[in-house]
């Protein structure tokens, strides 16, 4: 059984090691990170991390997305079986000719996920009303979440900062095509600076064959520097961040191929493809040693 560690797959961890099924849990984050999504959860910390942290110390195999998070499974499970294999793109649909069907400004650079906390909103609305925002260009947020709100006030109060709301996944790809870069303004809201980052959002911009601009955090800015396929800024800060989208909206043929040798490292490296025969290896090998087939 392949379980995306959660507290509320508990029952189901637990039901499969009681009929002694091979469990192997995915861990994208520390459970603590549901605290600053839902603080009036703190109150039930101790059940939230029992529930959390009892289905991991029991699996068979963990799989995490970052170095940082096995150090995290060292530290805070023990000596458990961690492999870990990032996350990926699906390089056929997030691809550099993905059709566009929304009507948008011809310029613009994007933020698309989960209106979280952690994910550097307030510095990135505040990046656009200031001096550096490069003029005629517009910010097109899409997603839901905590932050729905101030992303809802600010894009009423600017006329450059245009809210998608919700936008159904087939549209993602030509929505991000078709944008100068894509953002990903992360802060240490919740510790991600310890434990590592990598985000989805990333490899599908990149597979765009569209540049990013990411936080100076372990995983997103390694693999920025390593391909040189973006950007790479200081936390929380909104000048960094139009800085940033004013040289690629100045630089279209650095920004171009940027996105390009992005694209080539996600097919290369990180597509679901690549990740789906890693996840097949560490399958392969749990149920080897249960011997099943």
């Amino acid at each position: 059984m392949y379980i995306r560690a959660h507290p509320a797959a508990f029952p189901t961890a637990i039901i499969a090691w009681m009929l002694k099924i091979p469990v192997i849990q995915e861990i994208n984050g520390p459970y603590h990170e549901l605290f600053t999504m839902f603080p009036k959860a703190r109150m039930l910390r101790p059940l939230i991390a029992a529930t959390a942290m009892i289905p991991l110390r029991i699996a068979t195999s963990l799989i995490v997305v970052t170095p940082q998070l096995r150090e995290y499974v060292d530290q805070h499970i023990g000596s458990r079986p961690a492999n870990v294999i990032p996350n990926g793109a699906n390089t056929g649909a997030f691809c550099p000719a993905a059709p566009r069907r929304l009507d948008l400004p011809k310029r613009y650079v994007v933020f698309f996920g989960a209106l979280a906390k952690w994910q550097g909103l307030a510095d990135l609305l505040a990046a656009v009303s200031g001096p550096e925002w490069p003029t005629g260009i517009s910010l097109v947020i899409a997603g839901a979440g905590s932050e729905q709100d101030a992303v809802v006030k600010a894009a009423a109060q600017n006329p450059e900062i245009i809210y998608l709301g919700r936008v159904p996944y087939s549209e993602m790809p030509g929505l991000i095509a078709h944008s100068i870069a894509g953002l990903s303004p992360k802060n240490n809201v919740s510790g991600h600076r310890d434990t590592g980052l990598s985000p989805l959002k990333m490899y599908e911009t990149l597979a765009c064959g569209v540049p990013v601009i990411v936080t100076d955090f372990p995983g997103p800015a390694e693999l920025v520097h390593l391909h040189h396929c973006g950007l790479v800024i200081p936390e929380g800060s909104p000048k960094a961040i139009a800085d940033a989208v004013a040289y690629l909206c100045s630089h279209p043929d650095e920004a171009r191929a940027m996105g390009k040798r992005g694209r080539d490292a996600v097919v290369h490296s990180h597509s679901w493809d690549r990740r789906a025969a890693d996840t097949d290896a560490v399958l392969c090998s749990v149920l080897g040693r249960h011997g099943r087939e």
